[in-house]
């Protein structure tokens, strides 16, 4: 009888390295999904930063220029001729 048992067992240790098999097939799968995905969160927080870094930038260089432009105008001094050159950004100032 216990030979009977053993006979009928055979194809148990098949269907469970098969299932084993798919197993790590699976879990590869996520791991190299997960690492894909974490590569383009990286890239994508770069070209964020990046961007973020460039209009902060154009705004301050605006922001220097709108001073210096203000700051001229209303001094009591002709900075110009004082000081041969003014400091700061070429301003163009609008035609009356």
């Amino acid at each position: 009888m216990l030979r009977r048992v053993h006979r009928d067992e055979r194809g148990v240790t098949l269907i469970f390295a098969l299932f084993v098999a798919f197993v790590v097939l699976m879990l590869s799968i996520y791991v190299l999904d997960q690492a894909t995905h974490n590569q383009s969160r990286a890239a994508y927080d770069r070209k964020r930063l990046t961007a973020t870094n460039a209009a902060e930038a154009g705004l301050s260089e605006d922001q220097i220029a709108l001073c210096f432009e203000y700051a001229v105008e209303d001094a009591p001094l002709d900075f110009s001729k004082t000081l041969g050159r003014t400091r700061g950004p070429e301003v163009k100032r609008p035609q009356p």
